[in-house]
């Protein structure tokens, strides 16, 4: 089986690179199976969740027949109950959402000893916590050095995540950074997102050739297509 990771696609927010989701059939036709790794959709906030059931509806039909899997992200907190994937011994999934416990998002994240275990209230903001978003979003330099400090850090917050086993790769997306890292032996990989600004990466993992490789991601006039090969794994 053939597997394709993708992450922070932000089908319904004006500065995805996303217009339509048919854009993204000739990046997804050639799988056997799709995962899309948090932030797909926005559903945000209350009224976002008829427009996201629309884009969500309209992409799914572009999936087909393929088994697709919906991981949980900040954007996206309703689209699913599962919030990490073990692809199998050596490959976990996560959004990484859950690295970032200080984030200003729309539900509570509770992170137990077991990665299996994280659990997530799917509610809206709270007019609390509507306040800190707006004055987080609306203060550039808060935000900015924000994002700097996440990006830096990031990878080493991946390698906390290690608490089952021993896994060889780790992958996340969220932060909208692209890049692979490598710490004693595990590899971290986060698929950047499509939205303005920032380049998405795709990985392929195949299970008959035990192998997994990143590409990058080139928008043509037909849509999205895999691009470069970035690295090639085994394991």
């Amino acid at each position: 089986m053939r597997t394709l990771i993708l992450s922070d696609i932000h089908l319904g927010h004006p500065a995805t690179r996303v217009r339509a989701a048919e854009q993204l059939y000739p990046l997804t036709k050639d799988f056997d199976q799709v995962i899309l790794n948090g932030d797909s959709v926005e559903q945000r906030f209350a009224k976002e969740k008829a427009p996201g059931a629309k884009h969500l509806a309209e992409f799914l039909e572009v999936l087909g027949k393929k088994q697709v899997n919906f991981l949980c992200g900040n954007h996206d907190p309703f689209i699913s109950k599962e919030h990490t994937k073990e692809l199998n011994e050596a490959i976990l999934i996560t959004h990484g959402d859950i690295l970032c416990p200080d984030l200003l998002s729309n539900h509570d994240l509770v992170m137990d000893k077991r990665i299996g275990q994280i659990k997530r209230s799917q509610t809206d903001l709270s007019n609390g916590s509507r306040v800190k978003y707006f004055v987080f979003n609306t203060m550039p330099p808060n935000k900015l050095m924000y994002a700097i400090n996440l990006w830096r850090k990031h990878h080493k917050h991946v390698s906390n995540l290690n608490y089952p086993q021993a896994y060889k790769f780790i992958i996340t997306g969220h932060v909208h950074k692209a890049g692979i890292n490598e710490d004693h032996g595990q590899i971290s990989i986060n698929t950047g997102s499509f939205m303005a600004l920032s380049r998405p990466l795709a990985v392929i993992v195949d299970d008959e050739q035990r192998s997994l490789e990143v590409h990058s991601i080139t928008l043509r006039k037909d849509g999205f297509h895999l691009g470069r090969l970035v690295e090639a794994y085994t394991y």
